[in-house]
Order: structure tokens, then C-alpha cells, then sequence
């Protein structure tokens, strides 16, 4: 068998032909869960916390830093989405899916 033809979901390797992929949602594969009846399912809670990273990345791109401390010239209302090394935000706690947590964008978190 090929490596490209199995998915390893946690410590188990799978064959795609016995699985159904959440094919929108790749950007979160690290919250796949072991399938059930064939079919994977993304943990909702891992989920946030990779939506939450990724606009992370996002907010640090935006003023040219890839991690790091913000420069003072950051707006504060920007600031205060990271708390420590989190971001932070109602809007992704309150996601009940994952299209709900796609649909978050930067900008909405900063109205």
C-alpha cells in the first residue's frame, strides 16, 4: 500500500478508500477524529484552537511579525485579542461549527 492512500488519525493509520474526508475543512486536520462508520469528524474544541492560531498568524502578518511581541504601534484594540500566546475571542468561543469558525475573519473579530 502507498503512503499517499492512508490517513494516520492519532496513532492509527487508515485506508482513504474506507473513509470519507471533510474535504472543505483540511485546514483543520489536526482535529480529525478516528472515524466512526467510515466517516471523519473534527473535534470541535481542537478546531477553535487551530482557528484561533490561525488568525493569530494572520494579525502578526499584518504588522510584519511572525511571532514575537507586538511593536507599540499596534493598535490596542488589536492587542487585546492575545492573551499571552493566545488569541481570544467570544466569537470563537461561541462557534458551533466548523463553517461557523471559517466564516471568523480578522476584521470581524475587531468590530
Amino acid at each position: 500500500m502507498n503512503i499517499s492512500e492512508t490517513v494516520r488519525i492519532g496513532n492509527k493509520e487508515y485506508t482513504l478508500e474506507s473513509l470519507t474526508l471533510p474535504t472543505s475543512q483540511r485546514k483543520f486536520r489536526d482535529a480529525w477524529e478516528a472515524p466512526v462508520s467510515g466517516t471523519i469528524r473534527i473535534n470541535l474544541s481542537k478546531a477553535k484552537v487551530i482557528r484561533a492560531d490561525q488568525l493569530k498568524a494572520e494579525l502578526y502578518e499584518r504588522h510584519g511579525r511572525l511571532g514575537g511581541p507586538f511593536r507599540s504601534v499596534v493598535p490596542a484594540t488589536e492587542k487585546a485579542l492575545i492573551t499571552g500566546e493566545t488569541l481570544s475571542h467570544p466569537l470563537i468561543d461561541a462557534a458551533t461549527s466548523v463553517e461557523e469558525l471559517e466564516a471568523i475573519t480578522l476584521d470581524s473579530l475587531l468590530v
